[in-house]
Protein backbone atom coordinates (compact mmCIF):
# COMPACT_ATOMS: atom_id res chain seq x y z
CA UNK A 1 0.00 0.00 0.00
CA UNK A 2 1.43 3.44 -1.07
CA UNK A 3 2.38 5.92 2.58
CA UNK A 4 0.05 8.28 3.24
CA UNK A 5 0.68 11.59 1.37
CA UNK A 6 1.67 14.54 4.02
CA UNK A 7 0.11 17.25 1.52
CA UNK A 8 2.63 20.17 0.57
CA UNK A 9 5.20 20.47 1.98
CA UNK A 10 8.09 18.13 2.49
CA UNK A 11 11.04 17.01 4.70
CA UNK A 12 14.79 16.46 4.23
CA UNK A 13 16.37 12.86 5.39
CA UNK A 14 19.46 11.21 5.33
CA UNK A 15 20.45 7.57 5.08
CA UNK A 16 23.67 6.62 6.22
CA UNK A 17 26.35 3.90 7.75
CA UNK A 18 28.85 5.60 9.27
CA UNK A 19 30.87 1.71 8.96
CA UNK A 20 30.74 1.74 5.04
CA UNK A 21 30.81 5.67 5.23
CA UNK A 22 27.97 5.96 2.57
CA UNK A 23 25.01 8.07 2.53
CA UNK A 24 21.46 8.52 1.03
CA UNK A 25 20.00 11.88 1.03
CA UNK A 26 16.06 12.18 0.10
CA UNK A 27 12.99 14.39 0.39
CA UNK A 28 9.71 12.96 1.23
CA UNK A 29 5.91 14.20 1.81
CA UNK A 30 4.73 11.38 2.99
CA UNK A 31 4.88 10.07 7.05
CA UNK A 32 8.61 9.53 7.55
CA UNK A 33 8.31 6.41 9.57
CA UNK A 34 6.47 5.09 6.25
CA UNK A 35 9.05 6.40 4.21
CA UNK A 36 12.03 4.51 6.14
CA UNK A 37 9.70 1.01 6.07
CA UNK A 38 9.60 1.80 1.74
CA UNK A 39 13.56 1.98 1.66
CA UNK A 40 13.87 -1.21 4.34
CA UNK A 41 11.57 -3.13 1.76
CA UNK A 42 12.94 -6.36 0.00
CA UNK A 43 11.74 -4.70 -3.29
CA UNK A 44 13.41 -1.23 -3.14
CA UNK A 45 15.43 -1.09 -6.03
CA UNK A 46 16.95 2.63 -5.57
CA UNK A 47 20.29 3.66 -4.62
CA UNK A 48 19.59 3.99 -0.70
CA UNK A 49 19.18 -0.22 -0.70
CA UNK A 50 22.97 -0.25 -0.75
CA UNK A 51 22.53 0.07 3.04
CA UNK A 52 19.46 0.38 3.64
CA UNK A 53 18.66 -3.19 4.82
CA UNK A 54 22.16 -2.92 6.65
CA UNK A 55 21.31 -3.53 10.85
CA UNK A 56 23.97 -0.60 11.45
CA UNK A 57 22.38 2.22 9.34
CA UNK A 58 20.85 5.31 10.61
CA UNK A 59 17.87 6.62 9.54
CA UNK A 60 17.24 10.32 10.74
CA UNK A 61 14.78 13.14 9.56
CA UNK A 62 17.04 16.60 9.31
CA UNK A 63 14.22 19.03 8.98
CA UNK A 64 10.66 19.27 9.86
CA UNK A 65 7.44 19.97 6.68
CA UNK A 66 8.88 22.76 5.76
CA UNK A 67 9.90 22.60 2.15
CA UNK A 68 7.30 23.16 -1.07
CA UNK A 69 8.05 21.72 -3.72
CA UNK A 70 10.03 24.21 -5.69
CA UNK A 71 12.40 24.38 -2.73
CA UNK A 72 13.05 20.82 -2.35
CA UNK A 73 15.81 20.15 -4.65
CA UNK A 74 17.88 23.54 -3.15
CA UNK A 75 16.98 21.80 0.35
CA UNK A 76 17.97 18.11 -0.65
CA UNK A 77 21.60 19.78 -2.69
CA UNK A 78 22.08 21.14 0.52
CA UNK A 79 22.26 18.09 2.67
CA UNK A 80 23.58 16.22 0.18
CA UNK A 81 27.27 18.67 0.13
CA UNK A 82 27.23 18.55 4.13
CA UNK A 83 27.49 14.93 4.29
CA UNK A 84 29.51 14.67 0.87
CA UNK A 85 31.62 17.18 2.36
CA UNK A 86 31.80 15.06 5.68
CA UNK A 87 33.78 11.82 3.20
CA UNK A 88 30.47 10.37 2.78
CA UNK A 89 30.13 8.67 -0.30
CA UNK A 90 26.49 9.38 -1.54
CA UNK A 91 24.31 7.14 -3.11
CA UNK A 92 22.39 9.61 -4.52
CA UNK A 93 22.71 10.61 -8.30
CA UNK A 94 22.90 14.20 -8.42
CA UNK A 95 21.20 14.49 -11.53
CA UNK A 96 17.96 13.22 -9.36
CA UNK A 97 17.75 15.69 -6.77
CA UNK A 98 14.94 17.31 -5.88
CA UNK A 99 12.95 15.19 -8.51
CA UNK A 100 9.74 13.90 -7.34
CA UNK A 101 7.54 10.52 -7.82
CA UNK A 102 5.14 9.90 -10.52
CA UNK A 103 2.18 10.38 -8.38
CA UNK A 104 3.06 13.51 -7.32
CA UNK A 105 0.32 15.67 -6.33
CA UNK A 106 0.94 19.48 -5.54
CA UNK A 107 -1.79 20.31 -3.26
CA UNK A 108 -1.67 24.57 -3.83
CA UNK A 109 -4.59 27.12 -2.09
CA UNK A 110 -6.36 26.60 -5.77
CA UNK A 111 -6.64 23.11 -5.57
CA UNK A 112 -7.41 22.50 -1.52
CA UNK A 113 -10.07 24.93 -2.03
CA UNK A 114 -11.49 23.36 -5.09
CA UNK A 115 -11.36 20.00 -3.08
CA UNK A 116 -12.94 21.32 0.11
CA UNK A 117 -15.92 22.50 -2.22
CA UNK A 118 -17.41 19.40 -2.14
CA UNK A 119 -18.03 19.02 1.51
CA UNK A 120 -20.61 20.69 3.94
CA UNK A 121 -18.63 20.47 7.75
CA UNK A 122 -15.09 20.10 7.76
CA UNK A 123 -14.87 16.65 9.59
CA UNK A 124 -16.25 15.31 6.02
CA UNK A 125 -13.35 17.11 4.49
CA UNK A 126 -10.97 15.65 6.94
CA UNK A 127 -12.12 12.34 6.15
CA UNK A 128 -12.77 12.42 2.66
CA UNK A 129 -9.66 13.78 1.19
CA UNK A 130 -7.04 13.61 4.41
CA UNK A 131 -3.98 15.17 2.21
CA UNK A 132 -5.78 17.97 0.43
CA UNK A 133 -7.19 18.83 4.62
CA UNK A 134 -3.59 18.45 5.76
CA UNK A 135 -1.97 20.38 3.34
CA UNK A 136 -4.87 23.32 4.42
CA UNK A 137 -4.11 22.82 8.11
CA UNK A 138 0.13 23.08 7.62
CA UNK A 139 -0.18 26.39 5.60
CA UNK A 140 -2.89 28.08 7.55
CA UNK A 141 -5.84 27.89 4.40
CA UNK A 142 -8.51 26.18 6.63
CA UNK A 143 -10.26 29.21 7.99
CA UNK A 144 -10.52 30.25 3.75
CA UNK A 145 -11.01 27.30 2.60
CA UNK A 146 -14.17 26.30 4.87
CA UNK A 147 -15.55 29.57 4.90
CA UNK A 148 -17.98 27.93 2.75
CA UNK A 149 -18.62 25.15 5.91
CA UNK A 150 -21.62 25.03 8.65
CA UNK A 151 -19.85 26.29 11.62
CA UNK A 152 -20.62 24.81 15.17
CA UNK A 153 -20.31 28.78 16.95
CA UNK A 154 -22.27 30.22 13.94
CA UNK A 155 -25.74 29.40 12.36
CA UNK A 156 -25.90 28.74 8.70
CA UNK A 157 -27.67 32.31 7.99
CA UNK A 158 -25.54 34.18 10.12
CA UNK A 159 -23.52 35.74 7.53
CA UNK A 160 -26.06 37.70 6.29
CA UNK A 161 -25.43 41.35 3.86
CA UNK A 162 -25.16 43.27 6.80
CA UNK A 163 -22.82 41.06 9.33
CA UNK A 164 -20.71 40.72 6.21
CA UNK A 165 -20.24 44.34 5.39
CA UNK A 166 -19.50 45.11 8.91
CA UNK A 167 -16.92 42.51 9.38
CA UNK A 168 -15.18 43.43 6.18
CA UNK A 169 -15.05 47.11 7.86
CA UNK A 170 -12.16 45.75 10.46
CA UNK A 171 -9.85 45.30 7.45
CA UNK A 172 -7.66 47.63 5.00
CA UNK A 173 -7.64 44.95 2.50
CA UNK A 174 -9.25 41.94 0.11
CA UNK A 175 -5.81 39.52 1.87
CA UNK A 176 -5.82 40.91 5.10
CA UNK A 177 -9.80 40.27 5.47
CA UNK A 178 -9.43 36.64 3.97
CA UNK A 179 -6.66 36.03 6.14
CA UNK A 180 -8.62 37.51 9.62
CA UNK A 181 -11.45 36.25 8.86
CA UNK A 182 -11.95 33.63 6.08
CA UNK A 183 -15.53 32.29 7.02
CA UNK A 184 -17.11 35.66 6.50
CA UNK A 185 -14.82 36.08 3.41
CA UNK A 186 -15.95 32.92 1.28
CA UNK A 187 -19.60 33.45 2.35
CA UNK A 188 -19.41 37.37 0.95
CA UNK A 189 -17.74 35.33 -2.17
CA UNK A 190 -20.03 32.76 -2.37
CA UNK A 191 -22.97 35.20 -2.20
CA UNK A 192 -21.73 37.71 -4.58
CA UNK A 193 -21.50 40.41 -2.01
CA UNK A 194 -17.60 40.74 -2.50
CA UNK A 195 -17.24 43.77 -4.11
CA UNK A 196 -19.62 45.62 -2.56
CA UNK A 197 -18.35 45.00 0.63
CA UNK A 198 -14.60 45.78 0.17
CA UNK A 199 -15.24 48.93 -1.85
CA UNK A 200 -13.33 50.51 0.91
CA UNK A 201 -10.43 48.64 0.44
CA UNK A 202 -7.94 49.52 -2.34
CA UNK A 203 -7.48 46.70 -5.24
CA UNK A 204 -3.43 46.08 -5.60
CA UNK A 205 -4.00 42.51 -8.16
CA UNK A 206 -1.08 42.92 -10.07
CA UNK A 207 -0.61 42.58 -14.15
CA UNK A 208 0.25 39.17 -15.49
CA UNK A 209 4.65 39.28 -15.88
CA UNK A 210 4.51 42.23 -13.51
CA UNK A 211 7.49 40.82 -11.87
CA UNK A 212 9.48 39.95 -15.10
CA UNK A 213 11.31 43.72 -14.69
CA UNK A 214 14.75 43.23 -12.88
CA UNK A 215 14.08 47.10 -12.19
CA UNK A 216 10.71 46.06 -9.98
CA UNK A 217 12.60 43.25 -8.46
CA UNK A 218 15.16 44.97 -7.24
CA UNK A 219 12.70 47.89 -5.82
CA UNK A 220 10.43 45.36 -4.09
CA UNK A 221 14.08 43.78 -2.58
CA UNK A 222 14.71 46.95 -1.10
CA UNK A 223 12.04 46.76 1.67
CA UNK A 224 13.58 43.81 3.27
CA UNK A 225 16.62 43.01 5.22
CA UNK A 226 17.26 39.48 4.65
CA UNK A 227 16.65 36.90 1.55
CA UNK A 228 14.55 35.49 4.14
CA UNK A 229 12.36 38.20 4.99
CA UNK A 230 12.30 38.94 1.58
CA UNK A 231 10.82 35.44 0.50
CA UNK A 232 8.41 35.85 3.35
CA UNK A 233 6.97 39.27 2.17
CA UNK A 234 7.46 39.00 -1.17
CA UNK A 235 7.52 35.65 -2.27
CA UNK A 236 6.57 36.01 -6.00
CA UNK A 237 9.43 38.68 -6.55
CA UNK A 238 11.91 36.39 -5.04
CA UNK A 239 11.39 33.38 -7.13
CA UNK A 240 11.47 35.48 -10.38
CA UNK A 241 14.66 37.04 -9.27
CA UNK A 242 15.62 33.67 -8.46
CA UNK A 243 14.76 32.32 -11.32
CA UNK A 244 16.28 35.05 -13.66
CA UNK A 245 20.06 34.95 -11.26
CA UNK A 246 19.10 38.43 -9.94
CA UNK A 247 19.21 37.53 -6.72
CA UNK A 248 22.70 38.40 -5.46
CA UNK A 249 22.43 41.67 -7.20
CA UNK A 250 19.34 42.80 -5.91
CA UNK A 251 20.19 41.54 -2.46
CA UNK A 252 23.74 42.63 -1.81
CA UNK A 253 22.53 45.64 0.73
CA UNK A 254 21.24 42.79 2.55
CA UNK A 255 23.19 41.65 5.92
CA UNK A 256 25.36 38.25 5.03
CA UNK A 257 25.77 35.82 7.70
CA UNK A 258 28.40 36.44 9.40
CA UNK A 259 31.49 33.81 9.17
CA UNK A 260 33.18 32.56 11.74
CA UNK A 261 37.60 32.11 11.47
CA UNK A 262 38.66 28.91 11.16
CA UNK A 263 39.61 27.25 14.37
CA UNK A 264 36.35 29.25 16.49
CA UNK A 265 34.53 25.83 16.75
CA UNK A 266 36.25 24.79 20.27
CA UNK A 267 34.51 22.71 22.58
CA UNK A 268 33.29 25.18 25.09
CA UNK A 269 31.67 27.24 22.40
CA UNK A 270 30.10 24.10 20.64
CA UNK A 271 28.56 22.82 23.84
CA UNK A 272 26.87 26.56 24.36
CA UNK A 273 25.71 26.64 20.77
CA UNK A 274 24.09 22.94 21.07
CA UNK A 275 22.72 23.74 24.42
CA UNK A 276 20.53 26.45 22.25
CA UNK A 277 18.98 23.53 20.48
CA UNK A 278 16.27 20.38 21.32
CA UNK A 279 17.27 17.88 18.99
CA UNK A 280 20.37 17.06 16.13
CA UNK A 281 17.93 17.97 13.33
CA UNK A 282 17.52 21.40 14.86
CA UNK A 283 21.31 21.79 15.75
CA UNK A 284 22.22 21.28 12.45
CA UNK A 285 20.14 23.30 10.44
CA UNK A 286 20.50 26.50 12.77
CA UNK A 287 24.02 25.83 13.64
CA UNK A 288 25.80 24.04 10.73
CA UNK A 289 29.16 25.26 11.53
CA UNK A 290 28.98 24.52 15.42
CA UNK A 291 27.37 20.57 14.09
CA UNK A 292 30.67 20.34 11.72
CA UNK A 293 32.87 20.92 14.15
CA UNK A 294 30.95 18.12 17.02
CA UNK A 295 31.26 15.98 13.99
CA UNK A 296 34.31 16.20 13.12
CA UNK A 297 36.31 16.04 16.46
CA UNK A 298 34.18 13.29 17.79
CA UNK A 299 32.01 15.79 20.47
CA UNK A 300 28.77 14.84 19.35
CA UNK A 301 27.44 12.60 22.34
CA UNK A 302 28.87 14.79 24.77
CA UNK A 303 27.33 17.79 23.58
CA UNK A 304 24.11 16.75 22.61
CA UNK A 305 23.40 14.31 25.61
CA UNK A 306 20.39 17.20 26.89
CA UNK A 307 18.60 16.53 23.80
CA UNK A 308 18.40 12.57 24.06
CA UNK A 309 17.40 13.52 28.12
CA UNK A 310 14.79 15.94 26.67
CA UNK A 311 13.12 13.33 23.83
CA UNK A 312 13.05 10.77 26.95
CA UNK A 313 11.42 13.35 28.73
CA UNK A 314 8.57 13.66 26.27
CA UNK A 315 8.16 9.94 25.33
Amino acid sequence: MPAAKHGYKHCVYVIRNDRTKQAYVGVTRARFKNRVEGHKNPHNRSRSAAIARLSDTVFEQLTDYTFTPEQTKEAETHYFKIYEGLGYEMLNATSALGVMGSDYRVWTLRKVRKEARKYSHRSAFEKGCMPAYRAALNNGWLDIVCGHMISPQNPPDYWSLENLAEEAQKYTSRREFQQGSGSAYEQARAKGYLEQICEHMPRKKRPNGYWQSKERCAQEAQKYKSRTEFNKGSTTAYQVANTNGWLDEICIHMKATTRRPKGYWIKELVLLEASKYETHAEFQLKSNGAWYAARRHGWMDEVCRHMDQRNNAKD
